[in-house]
C-alpha cells in the first residue's frame, strides 16, 4: 500500500497479523529499495502487542552508518512506532528482516507489526512567488 500524507509518502513493506504468528518465535522480512533522492525513514509500528514480548529490526545498507540494527528488545508500549532516516544511493536494495518474540500474553484480536518506507515529497513549485 502507497499512502501520500502530502509532505511523506508512506509504502507498507511488511505487515503481519497476529494471527498469523505460527510459533512463539516470528521472523518476517520483505525487500527494501532506496527511493529516488535516496533520503528515507524506515518505521517500525507495533499495534496491540503485549509488552512481555520482544520485537528486534535489521536493515542492512551500504556502508555500517546507514543500516537499522535493533536487537531484540522488550515492547515498552503496547502500540509504539520507532524511526530511523537513512541515506543510501538511489536504487540501493537490501532486505527489512524483523523478529518477535512471544511472552506469556497471547496478543489480542487485531495486534500485529509493521515496517514502512516513508519518503518525503518534492517541494511544490512555489509558481506564487516569483521574482518580479
Amino acid at each position: 500500500m502507497v499512502a501520500s500524507t502530502g509532505t511523506t509518502t508512506t509504502t507498507t513493506l511488511l505487515h503481519c497479523d497476529a494471527e498469523t504468528f505460527d510459533g512463539s518465535a516470528i521472523t518476517r522480512s520483505a525487500p527494501v529499495t532506496a527511493p529516488g533522492g535516496g533520503d528515507f525513514h524506515i518505521a517500525l509500528t507495533c499495534v496491540k502487542l503485549p509488552t512481555d514480548g520482544l520485537i528486534g529490526v535489521t536493515v542492512m545498507g551500504p556502508a555500517s552508518d546507514s543500516c537499522v540494527i535493533m536487537p531484540i528488545t522488550r515492547i515498552l508500549t503496547p502500540s509504539m512506532q520507532l524511526q530511523w532516516r537513512l541515506i543510501w544511493p538511489v536504487n540501493f536494495q537490501s532486505e527489512v528482516v524483523v523478529d518477535y518474540v512471544m511472552g506469556a500474553a497471547m496478543p489480542p484480536a487485531g495486534a500485529y507489526f509493521e515496517v514502512t518506507l516513508l519518503t518525503p515529497e518534492a517541494p511544490a513549485d512555489n509558481t506564487g512567488f516569483a521574482a518580479a
